[in-house]
C-alpha cells in the first residue's frame, strides 16, 4: 500500500537545526518522498528493532534447558512457600488484599 493511502491522523513536531532539516529534505527528494514520509519510513524500522530488543531475552542453551526443566518438573513447595500461601489466603479473606480479575 503506498504511503499516500495510509490515514494520517496524528502530528509530531520535532525541533532540529536547519542543516539537518535540509539534509533530510534532500534525502527525501532523492527517494521521491515527502519529508514526513521519509522520516516515518526510516524511523519506524528502528523503533520496531528497539521494541523487539526490549521484548526478547537471549539465554544460553544450558539456561534454556534449565528453565524448561524447572517448568516441566517443578519442585514440591517447601515450608516457606506453603506458609506464604496460607498467609496470602488469610490476608485475602480478611480483606487486607483485594484480588481483581
Amino acid at each position: 500500500m503506498p504511503n499516500s493511502a495510509i490515514a494520517k491522523e496524528d502530528r509530531l513536531s520535532v525541533r532540529m537545526s536547519q542543516d539537518i532539516k535540509n539534509r533530510l529534505g534532500r534525502a527525501a527528494a532523492i527517494r521521491g518522498q515527502t519529508l514526513s514520509d521519509f522520516i516515518v519510513a526510516n524511523l519506524l524500522p528502528v523503533a520496531e528493532d528497539v521494541i523487539q530488543e526490549h521484548q526478547t531475552v537471549l539465554v544460553s542453551e544450558r539456561d534454556y534447558c534449565a528453565m524448561m526443566d524447572a517448568l516441566n518438573n517443578p519442585p514440591k513447595p517447601n515450608d516457606a512457600l506453603l506458609n506464604a500461601a496460607k498467609d496470602y489466603k488469610k490476608a485475602v479473606l480478611a480483606g487486607d488484599i483485594i484480588v481483581q480479575n
